[in-house]
């Protein structure tokens, strides 16, 4: 008897929830293609009674009609709920709300972004920071599924939680993992996203303070925004045409990294891309493609992206490639970006307005790269 087949190492998308500043998925997508956004000015942040008229004034993108006034853990789960509530929607089926089919992987942001080991501190002092960025990641993990599971009516099994602490690739990591689980068949259904929020406020006086927010007195700075997004995905798809089959998502490293204090040298980005250098005919995959950045405003990200545009050039059509910027909608949504911008991809390839492949193209702070090009398969 032949050995069976090995699995495919890839997944088919089920169903797409957000929670964003323009709405769920459905709803933030449309904008998204319309330009649409909601900036509005953000209360109390970086200003001084007793200077008030000269203190500077922020915007940003917030859910706060949604999440109101909460904060923290409380204001994850309230967006991680209605992510998840839109997954139920999209996909009514049972089978993958029965508690052990379904596995659910969040990433969320490093608790501290900057390499610790550059810091220049004695090893106690390392040890006890890393005790409490570790006593931080145990209360998210303990809460944050629970709590979204018990405002959507869904058990989730602590033994089917997953959570990545990675930073802005982190997400990219999660969809690699949940292809495996799937592949691996230790369960039916994936549920994979992130949540992040640099309005929430603790967020936003780390920004301020660091002087990384946009405003009249630093034009290059960041308008944060804040969302939470999930993909659900299983070895077998819809049967509605087209499928969207997600890849693996490929990974590289920036020789220097945000914190280094020196320009990036674009190396991380073109090597994720250099493949499509060795195949530019017209029948290439990349012969035509759309590209999805994390450009937030932050001159690192510019430099890097336009200095790799510049090494690209002569191997691939890089310049003719419609470009998305989703922090132009959303503001920078940190690790949450990556979710996003698939979700919106996705939406694309759904609704038959993509142009070419989806390439998703994320810069973490700490120097490493993700790709990840999902596909339509009709």
């Amino acid at each position: 008897m032949n050995p069976p087949d090995p699995p495919p190492q890839h997944a088919y998308l089920s169903a797409l929830g957000a929670c964003t500043p323009l709405g769920d998925s459905i709803s933030s997508a449309a904008a998204f293609r319309a330009d649409i956004n909601r900036l509005e000015t953000l209360e109390g942040v970086g200003v001084d009674d007793d200077d008030i008229e000269e203190a500077p004034r922020y915007s940003g993108y917030t859910c706060q009609s949604f999440t109101g006034k909460l904060e923290g853990l409380a204001r994850y789960i309230r967006m991680g709920s209605a992510a998840i509530n839109e997954l139920k929607a999209q996909a009514p089926s049972a089978d993958w709300q029965t508690s052990g089919n379904t596995a659910y992987i969040c990433t969320l942001a490093n608790f501290l972004e900057e390499p610790i080991d550059e810091l220049g501190l004695d090893q106690t002092m390392e040890e006890e920071i890393n005790n409490e960025i570790r006593s931080e990641e145990n209360h998210y993990i303990k809460r944050l599924f629970n709590g979204i599971g018990a405002e959507c009516g869904l058990t989730i099994p602590e033994a089917q939680q997953f959570y990545l602490f990675r930073g802005s690739i982190g997400f990219f990591k999660g969809i690699n993992k949940a292809i495996e689980l799937l592949n691996n068949q230790q369960c039916q259904y994936v549920v994979v996203g992130a949540i992040d929020s640099l309005v929430d406020p603790a967020r936003l006086e780390m920004l301020e303070g660091e002087g990384r927010l946009k405003d009249t007195n630093n034009p290059t700075g960041i308008i944060p925004g804040e969302a939470a997004c999930f993909l659900l995905l299983t070895l077998n798809g819809p049967a509605s045409n087209p499928k969207v089959q997600i890849n693996p998502a490929h990974f590289s490293q920036e020789p220097q990294h945000y914190f280094s204090g020196e320009p990036a040298t674009g190396e991380g980005l073109k090597a994720l891309l250099a493949p499509a250098m060795a195949d530019p005919a017209e029948n290439s995959p990349l012969a035509q493609a759309s590209l999805y950045h994390d450009l937030n405003g932050e001159p690192y990200r510019a430099y890097e992206w336009g200095i790799t545009e510049v090494m690209l050039k002569q191997g691939m059509p890089v310049e003719s490639w419609p470009r998305h910027l989703p922090a132009e909608s959303f503001g920078d949504t940190g690790v949450a970006y990556g979710a996003l911008a698939t979700l919106l991809a996705c939406r694309a390839i759904i609704r038959g307005y993509n142009w070419g492949q989806p390439l998703i193209l994320c810069s973490d702070n700490l120097g490493e790269r993700a790709l990840l090009a999902p596909q339509p398969v009709n």
